[in-house]
């Protein structure tokens, strides 16, 4: 599939290793993808499902949720 898309990573917070919403949405602003994935088997906090809607919304993407975990 990296032939045919153009992938962008987002992680964890060095401080908190908890995803950081804040800085999420800005890699989402400046790179402005068609698809946002989250959901995640081997990240044991709870994901705030509604943040990472808000950004998809934003931005104009879709939002794929992995929640078969």
């Amino acid at each position: 599939s990296g032939k045919w898309f153009q992938v962008c990573h987002y992680g964890v917070s060095q401080q908190t290793e908890q995803l950081d919403y804040d800085q999420i949405r800005e890699l989402a602003l400046r790179e402005r993808p068609k698809l946002l994935i989250c959901g995640y088997s081997a990240y044991p906090r709870i994901i705030d499902f509604e943040k990472f809607r808000s950004i998809a919304d934003e931005v104009g993407a879709y939002l794929l949720a992995d929640i078969a975990h």
